[in-house]
């Protein structure tokens, strides 16, 4: 479940709408990530600040809501993952989504990728 909450620190996936600039800025930002470090340590900074905000409790009471609306029986992990999807995103605080753009703002300044 951990990754289905995380598309846009482990997606690899270019956006359909993109275009052929940003999509080489994502993959240049994306292969620094991962080279460096940095996607570990964003994302382990994002599951801290999740947990510490009850995050993940209110996720995971969702969860259990939703495996009992459906039947343990009748309900599979990726059934879950795509029932509580985009609920448990749109609950990410506002704070948590401010200081990972400003890490990834400092990263990209760091590594001069502009834009």
């Amino acid at each position: 479940l951990r990754m289905a909450f995380f598309p846009y620190v482990h997606s690899s996936k270019p956006n359909k709408g993109m275009t052929a600039k940003r999509e080489e800025i994502r993959q240049k930002v994306n292969d620094l990530l991962t080279s460096t470090g940095e996607r570990e340590k964003l994302r382990d900074m994002i599951e801290e600040q999740l947990k510490k905000s009850g995050w993940n409790d209110k996720v995971k009471m969702h969860c259990k809501e939703f495996i009992k609306s459906k039947g343990v029986d009748n309900v599979s992990v990726d059934d879950v993952v795509m029932g509580v999807s985009a609920a448990a995103r749109s609950t990410v605080p506002k704070e948590v989504k401010a200081a990972t753009l400003e890490r990834l703002k400092q990263f990209m300044a760091k590594n001069n990728i502009e834009i």
